[in-house]
């Protein structure tokens, strides 16, 4: 698609470029009607929260979003969510082509986002499939009254929050991290 294209109308290009490279992904037993819901909503988010980013890096954060997304609402083995940060650390391959593709849109990061952001996003992501397999495995897991601060905990943990703040910065329109280490707190 050609920077002419991206300016005439630059949501459906992105929208282009998300569900073209979605359609090539072979996500094994995932079938296309089991992602496809979040394709709609990763293209929305993408293009109207981060509307002042380059096309490249929304195409970018739908696509994460989109994987996201996926692995929150699917049933991914737990020994696969278990190993993806050591496999990701030693870059042996992934137990699932999801967390394959999570991987290589995370090892991406520095293309769009300047060293700060991108590390943060990463260090997200990995809290995100950290706190998923932790769910996974507390599901049955009677919590007490005390628990509250631990719930609070977790939610920070999995929902991805600061991951879509440092979003907004990349590192085209915002090089600098003066520019936004303001506003994070």
């Amino acid at each position: 698609i050609s920077i002419r294209t991206w300016k005439a109308d630059p949501e459906s290009a992105t929208e282009w470029r998300v569900r073209e490279t979605v359609a090539s992904w072979d996500l094994g037993h995932v079938t296309p009607d089991r992602h496809d819901r979040h394709v709609m909503t990763a293209i929305t988010a993408a293009t109207t929260t981060y509307g002042h980013t380059h096309p490249d890096v929304q195409v970018h954060i739908a696509l994460f979003t989109v994987l996201a997304l996926t692995i929150d609402d699917l049933e991914i083995k737990p020994e696969a969510l278990q190993e993806f940060v050591q496999r990701l650390q030693t870059g042996a391959p992934q137990l699932h082509p999801v967390l394959t593709y999570l991987a290589e849109n995370l090892q991406q990061l520095p293309e769009y986002f300047p060293p700060y952001a991108a590390s943060a996003i990463f260090a997200g992501a990995v809290q995100f499939v950290n706190s998923t397999v932790f769910d996974k495995e507390s599901e049955t897991m009677p919590l007490t009254e005390d628990s509250l601060p631990y719930v609070l905990y977790k939610r920070a943990r999995n929902s991805l929050g600061e991951v879509y703040g440092f979003f907004v910065w990349d590192k085209f329109n915002f090089p600098s991290v003066s520019t936004h280490i303001q506003v994070i707190q």
